[in-house]
């Protein structure tokens, strides 16, 4: 009786040399666009976050502009008072609806960072957020008589309160400009345009 054998199944050593081959030619040719989509996904992450830390920081601005108040319906020396670096007014407590003094800063560093503080600065209760990180050329802007100034040390309130500034990311910086009229301001006596930023 004669034996057959059956041909075993498998590869040999040169088809498994080829095919690694052939695998590390398709990954040395994709490697660049697997980089590039990565990068690509890392940006548009970026840019999403500073979109969204611009859009919260510009609610806020508005939020405690447009509820600022005056006490007894008078109108107290610091309602609202600030310079191109930082601005101080009284607003309500979003916690309690109770008047509360609000201090914007931009910080000196390089780069700056926009921070509220909410209460009296010379009390233990003040508290403290962050509302935007790594900016640069921020100013606050008070405009009066359709002209926009860098100090603001009225009794009344300005007919406009203007922050701009640029967002800086990785590789993307992005101007922003926030803008609100606090309540009880004098009203503009012009069409305000919001492309040229000016009065016409």
């Amino acid at each position: 009786m004669t034996l057959v054998r059956k041909p075993q199944a498998g590869f040999s050593l040169l088809e498994v040399l080829i095919a690694i081959a052939i695998l590390a030619g398709i990954a040395m040719a994709m490697g660049p666009a697997i980089s590039a989509a990565a990068r690509a996904s890392s940006r548009i992450h970026q840019s999403a976050a500073s979109e969204e830390d611009l859009r919260s920081a510009r609610q806020f601005f508005n939020d405690i502009i447009v509820q600022q108040v005056f006490l007894g319906g008078a109108y107290p020396e610091d309602v609202v008072a600030g310079d191109a670096f930082s601005m101080t007014l009284i607003t309500l407590d979003p916690g309690d609806m109770s008047p509360v003094a609000v201090q914007l800063t931009i910080t000196r560093e390089t780069p700056a960072t926009l921070v509220a503080s909410f209460g009296n600065t010379d009390s233990e209760n003040t508290e403290t957020y962050t509302l935007l990180s790594n900016i640069s050329d921020a100013r606050f802007e008070f405009m009066k008589d359709n002209n926009w100034r860098n100090v603001w040390r009225d009794a009344k309130p300005p007919a406009l309160i203007r922050l701009t500034g640029i967002l800086n990311g990785k590789g993307e910086n992005r101007a922003f400009i926030f803008e609100a009229a606090p309540q009880g301001a004098a009203p503009l006596h012009c069409q305000f345009d919001p492309v040229s930023r000016r009065c016409r």
